[in-house]
């Protein structure tokens, strides 16, 4: 019989499993989950200086998305993964109002935790983190951004923009037909004045910088770096075909 690190590199042949002994398959199966086992610390060891990376690209250059480039189709997708707490919900209704988080916010008695309805949940982390933007428009960053595109790819984009940095920055390299298209900032920017939008459908604008000012006291995000590693099924490696990963 194959020692265990030979039968963790060879490759699984469906058509003959019926015809190996029980011991053996027993045996392969060891070596493959040991080699599972040990390649997930491995990916663990990578994944943690992504992360480490992905900490310093965030900070250095004050935005909350961006990607790292592999060199043969693979990427990794770098956000900000954001947790927010209510601290003190009687100071936080009697800011907001009983009305509003009747419809938003679920209290959970047992585990005094919250569970906010979506939006509101992002409208709230805006008004707590200072991501929004009402001094400029979407049409202002578009403009601005240098982007070539004609009167149609820009109808286009405005109306397809969500704030949300993956699917928006896959659309306009759609729709500019420029797969490498580098859109950071400018997508940050639309993303704090979506932001806005959100904030605006649940605050009053009149007195709202004291209202946010007190917010802050009673509810709190924790933010931390997210990374997403995906790879295309193209061949990568002696012409052997990996499966699309994303974690």
């Amino acid at each position: 019989m194959e020692n265990r690190k030979t039968l963790a590199e060879r490759e699984i042949d469906v058509t003959k499993l019926q015809e190996m002994e029980t011991a053996e398959l027993v045996e392969f199966a060891a070596a493959k989950d040991r080699k599972v086992k040990e390649t997930a610390v491995e990916l663990d060891i990578l994944k943690a200086e992504l992360q480490r990376r992905a900490e310093n690209e965030l900070e250095e250059r004050n935005i909350k998305f961006t990607e790292f480039f592999g060199e043969v189709n693979s990427y990794v997708n770098v956000s900000c993964a954001q947790k927010l707490e209510i601290l003190n919900m009687p100071m936080v209704r009697k800011l907001l109002g009983e009305a509003l988080l009747r419809d938003k916010v679920t209290e959970k008695p047992a585990e005094v935790k919250y569970d906010v309805e979506k939006k509101f949940r992002q409208a709230l982390i805006a008004v707590v983190t200072g991501d929004y933007d009402n001094e400029f428009t979407v049409e202002q960053v578009i403009d601005g951004a240098g982007w070539r595109m004609d009167t149609r790819q820009r109808s286009l984009i405005l109306k397809k923009l969500k704030g949300e940095y993956a699917k928006d920055i896959a659309m306009l390299r759609n729709t500019l037909g420029n797969p490498v298209l580098e859109a950071d900032e400018e997508l940050y920017y639309i993303y704090k004045i979506k932001n806005w939008e959100l904030v605006r459908a649940f605050f009053p604008t009149e007195g709202f910088g004291e209202a946010a000012a007190e917010l802050k006291k009673y509810v709190t995000v924790d933010e931390t770096p997210r990374i997403e590693l995906k790879y295309s099924r193209e061949a990568v490696d002696d012409g052997i075909k990996g499966d699309t990963g994303a974690d």
